[in-house]
């Protein structure tokens, strides 16, 4: 074991076992062994917990960014001006003749696939086992349930776009594609992309009973005997107990459309998100809907004129101070204002003010045109 070796992955362990285990004070004593520092001092295969963990415990886990330990990566200044928790690649990288590592934490971009597998064997089998699946950076994908004898969604099928291929009938890219909007801002889209998992994760585990339920209700009716059926299937004996064939087919049939339902429920919010991001979240600001009336001159002068807000809609308007600070160490006063910044934000209000007086003005030729050349047909 090295030291990238244990940052890269043992670490992500030490952080999973630091935020469950009853182990007194574990994250700290364990903290050189994650940190590749000292290696002698091996972790623990495994670790009691604290309290049992659920299946929506797991998944919080594993969008784990190191959040409250010393390899948080929001603090320098590689999380860029919005605080992001990941690193490009490599995971390795010199300079000055020193080796170096970037984090590698358990919700990571390359991810192709993740799951959560809740097995519960007082159920049939095709509905005891739920399976808990997503595709890409689980950080900000959806976890969809899926069963027993389950058909594949076409969003997750084989030849459903490829790696090379963008298909936005896929899942994975559309996951994608919402998820690397995130990474440039983080601190400002991942509040709304992690909002909208969480609603549908909460929707799917709300109503996880009610469908199970009735999938029980059609396997008990499937044990019927076949006459009751119309004597079109007979039961087969497995084990010593009656297990319909028709049971299984009808209780999972109605799990199987159920699954297909939620992916292709999730694959069109998820298209729908890409695009409402795409359009607010660009050129360095944030597009609000426009104020009636505010416009280059009418349609056919350019249209309407968004509304923006500077910072893209962080809370002063700005980067993070510990942003601004290290472009100030490294700049001096190369960017230093040297009126003030009220003089700046003065001009600019007397430059907008004269885009609004133009746009008038503009509107008024337009109508003055229009009515000389009706002038003229006629």
């Amino acid at each position: 074991l090295t030291c990238s070796g244990a940052r890269s992955g043992e670490a992500r362990v030490w952080s999973f076992f630091s935020k469950v285990t009853s182990i007194p004070d574990f994250q700290r004593q364990f903290q050189p062994y994650a940190s590749g520092w000292q290696l002698a001092q091996r972790m623990p295969l495994h670790v009691p917990v604290k309290d049992k963990l659920t299946v929506k415990d797991l998944m919080m886990h594993m969008r784990d960014h190191y959040e409250g330990s010393i390899l948080n990566m929001t603090e320098d200044v590689g999380s860029g001006a919005w605080a992001a928790k990941f690193r490009d690649r490599p995971l390795t990288w010199t300079y000055g003749g020193d080796h170096y590592v970037n984090e590698r934490s358990i919700g990571t971009q390359q991810s192709a696939w993740h799951f959560v597998a809740n097995m519960r064997p007082w159920l049939p089998n095709h509905i005891g086992g739920v399976f808990w699946f997503g595709v890409d950076d689980a950080t900000f994908s959806v976890h969809i349930p899926f069963y027993a004898r389950c058909e594949v969604p076409k969003a997750l099928r084989t030849g459903t776009g490829s790696i090379v291929d963008v298909d936005f009938e896929a899942l994975f890219w559309l996951n994608d594609l919402v998820a690397n909007k995130v990474y440039s801002k983080w601190e400002i889209i991942a509040p709304v992309v992690s909002a909208a998992v969480a609603a549908f994760e909460d929707e799917f585990f709300a109503r996880q009973s009610l469908v199970e339920d009735e999938a029980l209700r059609l396997w008990n009716l499937g044990q019927a005997s076949p006459e009751s059926l119309g004597g079109a299937t007979a039961g087969a004996w497995r084990g010593g107990e009656r297990e319909s064939a028709i049971a299984i087919e009808m209780s999972a049939s109605h799990l199987s459309r159920y699954s297909n339902v939620l992916t292709g429920r999730v694959a069109a919010q998820w298209l729908k998100l890409w695009q409402h991001l795409s359009v607010t979240f660009r050129d360095g600001v944030m597009i609000l809907p426009p104020t009636p009336g505010h416009d280059h001159g009418g349609k056919q002068m350019g249209g309407a004129v968004a509304n923006m807000l500077d910072g893209s809609g962080s809370g002063n308007g700005q980067w993070r101070d510990t942003w601004k600070k290290a472009i100030v160490e490294e700049t001096g006063d190369h960017l230093k204002g040297k009126g003030g910044d009220h003089v700046a934000d003065m001009h600019k209000v007397q430059v907008m003010e004269g885009k609004c007086r133009n746009a008038a003005t503009t509107r008024r030729v337009a109508e003055a045109a229009r009515s000389n050349l009706l002038n003229i047909v006629a």
